[in-house]
């Protein structure tokens, strides 16, 4: 019963989010970007609708073409938005499900748009394995074998570290959090496929009942498994102490080959992650709360 009404205050929760996005997303989209999203798709647009502006900069939008519709979203650079391209070939490859990926063009990429509906907190409840099909499938992005097709390119981990310094250099407390800790704990990390934002929002359920993972602007060959896991775990189960257990157990299961630990380094990045996502969207109250929190962490580690 309690995991009931935990699972209807998330589902309010996303579905009040969702129609905010929506609201914000009426904007009209304006004809220089309609004029570089063109001259990437190379076709006749007859829609165009804004998906929004991530934390990190990037955009997206949903493009109907003649024929049919597709993804357009941009990367923090060339080199990524390259990676988005060899990632999906590598992952459809090993028979794994993932938008297929039809041009990049400098740091944009046009994919395919995937139809299906979107996976919600509600679904743990209706589709009981719900939750083994979602682990099972975060952990074979992670299990592929990188040997003969990597590129390693960016660090989601290393750009959170980045922002928190640049949205707190005017903020002298923030010299006593001790970013070394996080950044120790990666290397003892294996090279993987890492998706920093692998949460229920960004993959739908498709007719088939299949999972696809459909926002894709940061995934990358990297070193980040450690966030990848704890960001899930946090973003998707919160405080429900009973979900988060059963979501580790499982990914311990199905992925045997990385032993994943919850332990300071996953508290800090987390605090870390947090005071950036915060002040960049001007929250400087909550922001500065998880700034004192990771203050007393890196003390205690002193």
């Amino acid at each position: 019963m309690k995991n009931f009404f935990w699972i209807l205050k998330w589902q309010i929760r996303l579905i009040a989010s969702i129609l905010l996005s929506k609201f914000r997303n009426k904007e009209n989209v304006s004809e220089r970007i309609i004029k570089e999203i063109s001259h990437v798709v190379k076709g006749k647009i007859i829609d165009v609708k804004p998906l929004g502006i991530a934390k990190s900069g990037n955009i997206s939008y949903k493009v109907k073409l003649p024929h049919r519709t597709v993804k357009y979203f941009t990367c923090f650079s060339e080199k990524d938005a390259k990676a988005v391209k060899e990632i999906s070939n590598l992952l459809q490859k090993n028979g794994i499900l993932f938008p297929e990926v039809y041009s990049v063009v400098g740091k944009a990429v046009v994919s395919e748009w995937i139809l299906g509906k979107q996976l919600q907190p509600i679904d743990l409840l209706l589709k009981p394995n719900i939750l083994d099909k979602f682990v099972e499938y975060q952990a074979k992005i992670h299990k592929v074998d990188l040997k003969e097709n990597m590129v390693l390119n960016f660090s989601y981990v290393d750009f959170l570290i980045s922002r928190f310094e640049k949205e707190t250099k005017n903020i002298s407390l923030a010299k006593k959090v001790n970013l070394n800790l996080i950044k120790k704990r990666k290397q003892r990390e294996y090279l993987s496929i890492c998706h920093p934002d692998f949460t229920f929002s960004n993959i739908v359920l498709t007719s088939n009942n299949e999972l696809c993972i459909i926002d894709n602007e940061t995934i990358y060959f990297g070193h980040d498994l450690q966030y990848d896991i704890m960001n899930t775990k946090n973003i998707c189960f919160r405080s429900n102490g009973f979900l988060k257990q059963k979501y580790l157990s499982l990914y311990k299961k199905y992925n045997p080959l990385f032993e994943y630990s919850e332990d300071d380094y996953d508290v800090l990045l987390w605090y870390v992650r947090q005071v950036g996502g915060n002040l960049v969207v001007g929250k400087k109250k909550k922001a500065m709360f998880f700034l004192k929190q990771a203050i007393l962490l890196s003390r205690s580690k002193e």
